[in-house]
């Protein structure tokens, strides 16, 4: 009898993970953690669109504040306790850049700027995410910020003639409370492609 009741648990257990493998090959792949827009009930975020009709990203409804950015900077969104930040950059290159450039090589690059800009930047992790007709470049690091070591997350995205950076910055440690937002943010953030 015990045998049995065994035996009717493994069947149970089968079917259940073959048919929860059968609804993740019918959705397609699992969303990269770090680029994913989420459910309206976990998050509450709410539209902004540039004044400059550049670009449009979604920002937390509570306790997060929009500013203006200027020439490259265009705009922050900071967190009430200034526990974490998001800035939109964007710079203008002399030519189109397709797609297919953002490939070892481009992410490569964009690690050595961070290193440049800041030597005393370190475990940089980075990796490319497909989005669509996108491809996004993403690097993570730690560095040193004016209140303690941070981490930073920075999602690299060509559109023509334009390379959008959203710079994502935590506070060390807290990353992962902000994970979410950060991947919602790059996930919702749309702009056209410029020639």
């Amino acid at each position: 009898m015990l045998n049995r009741h065994r035996q009717g648990i493994r069947v149970v257990a089968l079917a259940t993970t073959i048919a929860v493998l059968g609804l993740a090959a019918a959705s397609g792949a699992q969303p990269d953690p770090w680029f994913a827009k989420s459910p309206p009930n976990v998050l509450k975020m709410r539209p902004y669109a540039d004044p400059s009709k550049r670009f449009t990203i979604d920002y937390p409804l509570k306790d997060w504040t929009p500013y203006p950015g200027g020439v490259t900077s265009l705009v922050a969104f900071h967190q009430k306790k200034g526990q974490a930040s998001v800035i939109v950059e964007r710079q203008t290159l002399s030519s189109v850049a397709e797609q297919r450039f953002v490939n070892d090589t481009f992410i490569g690059l964009r690690a050595e700027d961070v290193r440049a800009a800041d030597p005393q930047s370190s475990a940089i992790e980075q990796r490319t995410i497909p989005d669509g007709a996108y491809r996004i470049a993403v690097l993570v690091y730690s560095r040193p910020g004016a209140d303690g070591a941070e981490s930073v997350r920075t999602y690299h995205m060509l559109r023509g003639r334009h390379l959008y950076r959203i710079v994502c910055r935590a506070a060390q440690g807290q990353m992962p409370t902000f994970d979410p937002v950060f991947a919602h943010m790059a996930a919702s953030f749309a702009a056209p492609d410029a020639s």
